[in-house]
Formats: C-alpha cells, sequence, structure tokens
C-alpha cells in the first residue's frame, strides 16, 4: 500500500477522534449526531446477483451470491480540505462454471485528499483515485467493455476548474510496480467535459487523452506477464471520447475508448502482430412508471478490437429492465449474449448467453 493512500486513512481516522472529542465535550447526544452528520458521509450498496450462464454446445448453470459491496466515507477537514476513502468487496467470477481462487477480494479503491472550496471553481484531489479517462455511462448494471479496457486507478494528482457546464482536469500518475517507469511520473492526461440540463433535454460530452495507456488496468495486468524483466512496456498514448443526449425520457449514450498505436507483438498480440485494443458503445434507454414505481428499459451493442490478449469478447449485445421498489431497493434483469473472436485469430468463435438479476440496496 502506498503512502499518500496510508496518510489519507490515517487523516480520516484521526479527523474522526477529534471531532468525536470536540462533540462530547459540549453538546447532548443529540447535537453529537448532528455534528457527526455535518463532517461525515457514509454511502455504499450492496448487490445480490443470480445468473444463469449458457455457453454455445454446452449445459447451462446458476450461480447465486453477493456480487459487489461498496462503502465510500467522506470527511469535511475543513471548509476547503475534504478526505475519502471507498471500499469495495466484489466477486468477479460468479458467472463462470466454477469458482475460481482469487476471484472474490476485499480492497481499497480510493483514498484521497481534496482541495478547494466546494462552490469555488479549481479543486486539487491526491492520492489513490480512478483517472478521467473514459466516463463509463450506462444504464446496465454489468461493467460495460469500454470500462473492462480502460479504467485506471492509480496514486495520482489531479487539478480540475470549472466553469458553468464546461470542465477541464490535468492529472499526472506515479509509476506502478508491475511497469517500470524511468521518472518518478510515469504518465500524464487531460480530460475536457461540457453538461448541459434542461427540462426536457440534457447534453452530456466528454474527451480525453492519456500519455500512458498501458496503466489501464487490464493492459496493466497483461504487459506485466508478457514484459517481464525485460524493461518497460512502449508507451502507448490513449483516447477516449464519450457522448449522451436525454430527450424527455429517452437517452442515448455513445463511447469510444483505445489506444492510439499497436504495441509490439511480445508485449501484445493479435493474430500474428501487435494489437492496438479499442472498445465502444452505443445503448438507448427509456425511464417510465410501472405500478408507480421508476422504471428503465435499455438496449446495447458493445464491441471490441483486437483485445483478444485481454480475453474480452468480440461483442456483446446487451438489455436490462430495471425497477426501483422502494427508495433503497432496486431490482433488475440484464440479459447478455457475448460472441467471441473467431477460431482464425485465435479465438474460439463461440457465442455464451446470460441472465442475471440483480436486488441492489443503496445506502
Amino acid at each position: 500500500m502506498k503512502h499518500p493512500v496510508l496518510a489519507c486513512l490515517g487523516l480520516l481516522l484521526c479527523l474522526g477522534a477529534a471531532k468525536g472529542a470536540d462533540a462530547s465535550g459540549g453538546a447532548s447526544a443529540g447535537e453529537d449526531e448532528r455534528a457527526g452528520g455535518e463532517w461525515l458521509e457514509i454511502g455504499g450498496h450492496v448487490d445480490l446477483d443470480s445468473v444463469h450462464s449458457r455457453p454455445e454446445n454446452e449445459g447451462g448453470y446458476t450461480n447465486t451470491a453477493i456480487s459487489e459491496v461498496g462503502l465510500s466515507l467522506a470527511a469535511a477537514v475543513t471548509d476547503w480540505a475534504a478526505v475519502e476513502a471507498g471500499f469495495l468487496y466484489e466477486h468477479t467470477d460468479l458467472g463462470d462454471r466454477e469458482n475460481v481462487p482469487g476471484s472474490e477480494a476485499t480492497f481499497l479503491e480510493t483514498a484521497t485528499l481534496r482541495f478547494g472550496h466546494p462552490d469555488g471553481p479549481w479543486s486539487l484531489t491526491a492520492g489513490q483515485q480512478f483517472l478521467p479517462f473514459g466516463v463509463f455511462d450506462t444504464r446496465m448494471f454489468s461493467e460495460p467493455l469500454t470500462l473492462e479496457l480502460g479504467e485506471t486507478n492509480e496514486i495520482a494528482v489531479s487539478l480540475g476548474w470549472s466553469s458553468g457546464g464546461l470542465t477541464t482536469t490535468l492529472f499526472g500518475f506515479g509509476k506502478n510496480d508491475d511497469l517500470e517507469s524511468a521518472g518518478g511520473i510515469a504518465g500524464y492526461g487531460a480530460a475536457v467535459s461540457y453538461t448541459s440540463e434542461r427540462e426536457e433535454t440534457g447534453l452530456a460530452l466528454n474527451l480525453a487523452l492519456t500519455s500512458d495507456f498501458s496503466y489501464s488496468a487490464n493492459v496493466q495486468g497483461v504487459l506485466a506477464d508478457t514484459t517481464g524483466d525485460e524493461g518497460p512496456a512502449d508507451r502507448i498514448a490513449g483516447l477516449s471520447a464519450h457522448a449522451a443526449l436525454r430527450y424527455g425520457a429517452a437517452t442515448l449514450i455513445a463511447e469510444y475508448l483505445g489506444a492510439l498505436d499497436s504495441y509490439a507483438v511480445g508485449e501484445m498480440e493479435f493474430a500474428g502482430r501487435g494489437a492496438q485494443p479499442a472498445s465502444w458503445l452505443l445503448e438507448a434507454a427509456y425511464d417510465f412508471e410501472a405500478g408507480g414505481m421508476n422504471a428503465t428499459a435499455a438496449l446495447g451493442y458493445q464491441a471490441t478490437r483486437e483485445a483478444l490478449a485481454l480475453e474480452l469478447p468480440a461483442r456483446r449485445l446487451i438489455a436490462v429492465v430495471s425497477v426501483q421498489l422502494a427508495e433503497p431497493f432496486t431490482l433488475a434483469v440484464e440479459w447478455g449474449r457475448d460472441s467471441d473472436y473467431a477460431a482464425g485469430i485465435g479465438g474460439s468463435g463461440e457465442s455464451s448467453t446470460f441472465v442475471t438479476a440483480q436486488l441492489s440496496w443503496a445506502f
């Protein structure tokens, strides 16, 4: 665990002790509760999934278990500084026929110090964080292929500026033990986004660049295995673009994310040459009421390019219907069909179907 993460958690605990001591010194029990609510926010979610999978030419099977538990803590140090930490338990292979050792994990996901007035235009965030590379907006509850390809979580510093609906972020991240780097800063990037919300329409646009696509989680895992002691992998830049348009109850989402050049054959191969992985999605959603409850129906198409080494499908057709049963509970049913790469380029050429029912509790 990196030192900024330890510092962040230590500050959170010390702050809690100090606030508790101040409150107990001269306040009633009710005032203590209010004081705690002013400086500390706690949130999270629990997801119970029942997954039925049916690979092509094989019998189907069903697994039911808690797929994810998330907990987030946010504490206000001053009007200008805040500490945030996020913890996650996940079962990543719930849809597999057999439980794979290591598929269940609990870990610290984020731990940051944020500086900047809540109502001001500037903010500075340092610590373990998800880089603003990719939006990964979806109405599905399973992770989109764009996220599986490009999600990046590193020790980083990001500087943000917002005015109206325009937001610009500059970020730099440190070297990772799995990927060697000559300097203390492994990479950098920038993101710019624009949002506009009106009563009947909404628009969201985002464009981001990173100097080293190798630091996305899944790409990093592949390169750590293929490069070994041969030195750092090639520095390949990455691009992500996202757009969402809402008109009334209907929403259309599109996203693209990928490397801007090819890796060496020995680093990541595709069909006998260096791979240039990419992914995209197109999704349409409609919000409505069912029996007085808020509901959503969505249909999406996702695809990857040259991502065979990352064990991602070539195509995915996916649909979901979700209903908010009560304020904290949502019930959703998701259907999907994955198609693998053709056998001639190393894939199986087969398809598999999955149906997942999820009961989610948010708090």
